[in-house]
């Protein structure tokens, strides 16, 4: 499995080249307003774009292409309250798994799971739009988790949380096994997790040592 994208552009930057290799784990960054969440929305097709993007041995063009992957990515979106479709936490969570494998019972004790090992399953009942920004976070971030995608694509993971979640976070992501494109602006925690960094500038993506 791998990701490719070649002469990738948008009205924010040009010349995007990217070659991910299977588990491969990259960090993007850059100014405010460089593109870096457009970027993201790009290679999920949902903003429009010139070039090639090519997933899974994929070339994908149409709105049908795309939706052929989205069982097998998790997208973290920068403001979590754009991913929330249902009226409870414990039905967020299960819901990309359970739309999948239409097995209630098992999708439902996976974000049970879940929950625990994020340390809130005391919000299951909760509204997720009612919570506060770190906990809502970490619900959008099971969600991702839930169906044990190949690739996350996480925009800005660590915006609301506190150190101890942090931690949690760090172990869930050092035991993934997937590809990870992180949007990152808390370098510290990204160093843990990727093994590479990324500039994004309207002249396109250049690999960075931090």
């Amino acid at each position: 499995m791998s990701i490719i994208l070649n002469k990738l552009k948008t009205d924010f930057f040009s010349n995007v080249n990217l070659e991910l290799k299977s588990n491969e784990k990259i960090a993007i960054v850059g100014q405010n307003g460089s593109g870096k969440t457009t970027l993201l929305r790009t290679i999920l097709g949902l903003n429009k774009s010139k070039g090639d993007i090519n997933i899974f041995g994929e070339n994908l063009k149409s709105k049908d292409d795309f939706k052929k992957i989205y069982s097998k990515i998790g997208y973290l979106f920068q403001d979590s309250d754009d991913s929330f479709i249902a009226s409870s936490v414990i039905d967020e969570v299960a819901f990309n798994l359970y739309n999948q494998n239409d097995d209630y019972e098992n999708s439902y004790k996976k974000a049970e799971e879940l929950l625990e090992e994020f340390g809130i399953s005391n919000l299951k009942d909760k509204l997720p739009i009612k919570l506060s920004g770190g906990e809502k976070r970490i619900v959008a971030i099971c969600a991702c988790l839930i169906h044990n995608p190949n690739i996350l694509f996480l925009d800005e993971p660590t915006n609301h949380l506190d150190k101890d979640m942090e931690l949690i976070l760090e172990k869930k992501l050092k035991e993934y096994e997937g590809n990870i494109i992180l949007i990152a602006h808390n370098i510290d925690f990204a160093k843990k997790i990727v093994d590479k960094f990324y500039k994004l500038e309207a002249i396109g993506l250049t690999e960075i040592e931090i």
